[in-house]
């Protein structure tokens, strides 16, 4: 396949997927480009997903992929966990890099933080059956964004609750 119809193939599937796969799919064909660098392995991929198309009791059920419930809660998944690793990344950079904390130490004043998601995620569940999904995703994230708030304000050693690039 020359690079113009690769390209062009490649521009109608994003157009087909609409802004979501517009986004989503060169970083995942980036992914798996870097993942598997042998075309072998790319194949036995292709190889895999075929099969559980065709099992009546896949591993991977593809179909969920196609429910737009799974598939939106799938990318509030993924943008709440980005968050959550940035946070975890700066928090601990500037824990050791202007605090002066060791790594360990760091990691034990994120420690509990990293109990609390573990846990709360451990109840969701139960939660989930109480509480009607939406409802529970919606409450979920504006905690998260209540919790980050008021890391972005809390005060610096100099008093300052304004964030810069120079804090971190």
């Amino acid at each position: 396949m020359s690079s113009i119809a690769a390209a062009s193939a490649c521009a109608s599937a994003r157009g087909l997927l609409g802004i979501t796969g517009t986004t989503l799919m060169p970083s995942t064909l980036a992914l798996i480009g870097s993942m598997f660098r042998d075309p072998r392995q790319r194949g036995a991929g292709v190889v895999f997903l075929r099969r559980q198309r065709r099992l009546s009791l896949p591993l991977l059920d593809l179909r969920l992929f196609a429910a737009r419930p799974f598939r939106d809660a799938l990318l509030v998944l993924l943008a709440a966990l980005a968050c959550v690793a940035g946070v975890y990344l700066f928090a601990a950079l500037y824990l050791q890099q202007q605090a002066g904390l060791s790594p360990i130490r760091a990691g034990l004043w994120v420690a509990p933080s990293a109990v609390a998601m573990v846990l709360t995620s451990m109840a969701a569940p139960a939660l989930a059956r109480r509480i009607p999904v939406h409802r529970l995703l919606v409450w979920s994230l504006a905690v998260s964004a209540v919790g980050f708030a008021v890391l972005a304000r809390t005060p610096d050693d100099q008093g300052s609750r304004r964030w810069s690039p120079d804090s971190c």
